[in-house]
């Protein structure tokens, strides 16, 4: 699971709240959050993990190819025989925070390289995922204001 969580002054954690109470309920931007990273996950499976690191997944051994064949699956792609584990991210929104996680049994053997599985990192925090969450909550905080630019705070 992965969790952005703001420690430390409480003067600023305050003046955070304050701009929430101002603005709304962030929940619509959290929502939209879940669904960039829920993008950027199948969009990994889909080039089979070099989106996230450059270089495609460790390929399959070809004993589990032939045992692939032999179930009447196709050989690939990677980590998406029957397409469960690809379609088991899901997305949890409140006023506070949006969680995405798999409840696939296998997420965290391939997530990590556990056991005999190579890691086939299928989740992780890109730069350009950054960059799309800090659009999406410019975006809700400059619709929320009516359109007009945020005034400047002294912290």
């Amino acid at each position: 699971m992965m969790a952005i969580q703001i420690d430390g002054d409480v003067r600023i954690i305050r003046r955070l709240d304050d701009a929430i109470r101002a603005v709304g309920s962030p929940m619509p931007a959290l929502e939209e959050i879940g669904d960039v990273i829920l993008k950027e996950i199948d969009g990994n499976f889909a080039d089979e993990g070099k989106r996230l690191t450059g270089r495609k997944w460790v390929r399959l051994k070809p004993a589990t190819v032939r045992q692939r064949l032999r179930a009447g699956y196709e050989a690939g792609p990677i980590l998406n025989r029957s397409g469960d584990l690809r379609g088991s991210f899901a997305k949890a929104a409140n006023d506070r925070k949006v969680t995405v996680y798999s409840g696939h049994e296998l997420f965290a053997y391939h997530q990590l390289g556990m056991g005999h599985n190579p890691k086939r990192v299928m989740l992780r925090f890109s730069e350009l995922m950054k960059q799309e969450i800090v659009a999406v909550f410019t975006k809700f905080i400059h619709d929320a204001l009516g359109g007009k630019k945020p005034r400047a705070q002294k912290w």
